[in-house]
């Protein structure tokens, strides 16, 4: 159980060394075995109880933001999203945006391993106001 950013931190390398960079179908896909899924699942509900994800995903811009990057991630794999992932907190600016990049990025791959797209369905609410 993830209580707290450490617990994430540690959680993300557990995750990275559990997603299989070969894929015996011979496809360029990552392949999520099933603790990368638990992990991801465990780490995405962590992140959407977290405060700066709440008090970010507030912003008034961040729905037509995030909706935008969920759109294009969704016409994607789960394995696009991760590497643009990796490639954010390797490229990232400061360490406070290399932590943040899995805690917004994780629950869109949480949902696409889910087959559902619960952050469209919160961005609907935001902009309808319910």
């Amino acid at each position: 159980m993830i209580e707290n950013k450490d617990d994430f931190s540690t959680m993300m390398l557990s995750l990275m060394d559990e997603v299989n960079a070969v894929n015996p179908d011979d496809s360029k896909d990552l392949v999520f075995n099933d603790k990368a899924r638990e992990y991801i699942h465990e780490m995405a509900a962590y992140a959407r109880n977290n405060k700066w994800y709440k008090k970010i995903t507030e912003r008034e811009t961040w729905a037509n933001e995030q909706k935008s990057y969920v759109e294009t991630a969704m016409k994607q794999s789960a394995s696009k999203v991760y590497f643009d992932m990796l490639l954010k907190i390797v490229e990232a600016p400061t360490f406070i945006h290399a932590e943040l990049a899995p805690m917004f990025l994780i629950p869109v791959i949480d949902d696409m391993l889910s087959g559902y797209k619960t952050h469209e369905k919160d961005m609907e609410d935001e902009t309808n106001g319910s």
